[in-house]
């Protein structure tokens, strides 16, 4: 029978030792356990941050493997920065990953910031018989100062999987655009509001504003230079 155990929301990320495929008591955060007898494993956590109105991604490799109990541990390396990673993907990168899971497409991304870069990608992968078996999920951080201080971490997501994951995204965009609906109607009645308390407040004409946006301080973008799949049981 397998252990479903709960993750602490104030935690990015906990892996116990459990042959656990996927942490479904928590709602806000959904986690895949994908260890293997190579040892070459890993886990992924998808988490809302209600905070931040964002997603988050955690991963972490495989520590060992219990070939009588046939299941994997991954709590040995939860204090190791060489075997996990953790990122913030933005509102578009959301639904670009909603977008390739229903598509079966590929799809990768780019973060940039002072101390460090990471890549990640989707890729569909195919049984023999040519049937779509899943997409693999890999990421690489880097650091910008020392490209060979850097850590890979790829997994599989098989058609469940992919299926729990599109739906959390779903209901974590809906979250994102109620957010939003709610901070601009805040600020229109708090415009109203001082505008109706000042007697000589004159609502002014209005005017197209073509000024480029503020650009965010994480670099975002598309890329086809991701982390590579590599010949790993990922499934």
């Amino acid at each position: 029978m397998e252990d479903f155990h709960e993750v602490s929301r104030y935690e990015s990320l906990i892996f116990l030792t459990t042959n656990t495929k996927t942490d479904i008591l928590n709602k806000d955060m959904i986690s895949f356990y994908k260890p293997n007898k190579k040892n070459s494993g890993a886990a992924c956590s998808l988490s809302w941050n209600a905070k931040e109105s964002a997603v988050y991604i955690s991963m972490i490799k495989q520590y060992s493997w219990n070939d009588a109990k046939r299941n994997g541990s991954f709590k040995e390396n939860f204090n190791n920065p060489n075997a996990k990673l953790n990122f913030k993907l933005s509102i578009a990168e959301v639904a670009e990953i909603i977008n390739t899971i229903e598509r079966r497409t590929e799809f990768s991304g780019y973060h940039g910031s002072p101390n460090q870069i990471v890549k990640f990608a989707f890729k569909p992968g195919f049984n023999p018989d040519k049937t779509f078996r899943g997409l693999s999920f890999s990421v690489t951080k880097e650091s910008k100062e020392d490209s060979t201080d850097k850590i890979s971490i790829l997994l599989g997501f098989n058609n469940g999987d992919l299926i729990m994951i599109r739906e959390f995204l779903k209901v974590c965009l809906t979250k994102h655009c109620e957010n939003s609906i709610k901070e601009n109607l805040e600020k229109i009645q708090s415009k109203s509001n001082n505008g109706s308390s000042n007697k000589s407040y004159k609502k002014p004409a209005p005017t197209l504003d073509l000024d480029e946006p503020e650009a965010e301080n994480d670099e975002s973008e598309s890329t086809d230079n991701a982390a590579d799949n590599g010949e790993e049981e990922i499934w």
